[in-house]
């Protein structure tokens, strides 16, 4: 930044993002050009922001479905129509958070890991065996499979012929096994291959959202399931989102004051009944 006095103390915007300068020019000067012009400030103020984070490829504003109420720390999300999460929805979310983690200062230079419910949004695997045909130009769901080795080392694997008399077709099951150098029985059935190959890193249980952590260095670990089943509390807490989901009119407020009514009319009758079906487990 120049401050008039013959010497300057640092580089401006416009000294790191030279083109950005022009193509603002060129911008204002084509919108002032105009017989009936209602060029604004705020129009090339717009122009520049969208061009700087289309230059540096970001995405980082975007809300994945989240919606925040200005001036509080509220946030109402947009479900799926199910009334639940769908997993794209979820690795959307955590993908966001994911890019924001590194601006944290506290959490710089640290091993990061990210406690998870287990819940079946999120513990969707990456490859599912049974989505794959066994013979050559069979189904099959993606292009490209890739997975991450022993050494957390990423490997991927061409699912699909890119040359010779099948070109363009799938592999198969069967083919895919051969390539991986997998012994196989002489008369091999689907079942069997799936067995087989599900002993192979790729097609492991590493779900989505463990391999797109991965791909941030960050480790997610899941909570055990049926942890309702063998916690009270948490038996006593759905017991309050029943109350709560039964009251339900899709009103804001009406769902904050629910919450607090839940907890009066949960009786310690209930806690007892939750406490036995612990013991129970």
């Amino acid at each position: 930044m120049d401050d008039g006095r013959g010497r300057k103390r640092g580089d401006s915007f416009f000294d790191e993002y030279p083109e950005l300068e022009t193509e603002a020019k060129l911008f204002v000067a084509d919108a002032c050009s105009k017989k009936s012009s209602d060029f604004k400030a705020i129009h090339m103020a717009n122009f520049i922001d969208s061009s700087y984070y289309t230059l540096l490829n970001t995405n980082l504003l975007q809300n994945n479905d989240i919606n925040y109420i200005d001036r509080t720390s509220t946030a109402a999300i947009n479900v799926g129509a199910d009334a639940y999460f769908d997993n794209e929805t979820v690795l959307s979310q955590f993908q966001h958070l994911f890019k924001m983690l590194k601006f944290k200062t506290d959490y710089k230079d640290n091993d990061i890991d990210i406690l998870v419910d287990n819940a079946r949004t999120h513990t969707v695997r990456q490859y599912n065996l049974n989505d794959f045909g066994k013979n050559i130009g069979s189904r099959c769901p993606v292009d490209v499979i890739e997975y991450y080795d022993e050494n957390d080392i990423k490997k991927t694997i061409q699912y699909f012929f890119s040359s010779g008399p099948h070109q363009n077709k799938s592999k198969g099951l069967l083919q895919l096994a051969k390539e991986l150098n997998i012994i196989l029985p002489t008369k091999c059935f689907l079942s069997q291959l799936r067995e087989l190959l599900s002993e192979y890193p790729a097609f492991q249980t590493k779900t989505k959202l463990e391999n797109l952590a991965k791909t941030f260095n960050i480790n997610i670990i899941y909570s055990s399931k049926f942890r309702c089943e063998f916690n009270p509390i948490e038996g006593l807490w759905c017991h309050m989102k029943r109350f709560v989901r039964q009251r339900n009119d899709q009103q804001y407020n009406t769902m904050v004051n629910n919450c607090s009514y839940g907890s009066w009319f949960t009786t310690i009758t209930s806690f007892r009944r939750h406490s036995s079906k612990q013991r129970v487990f």
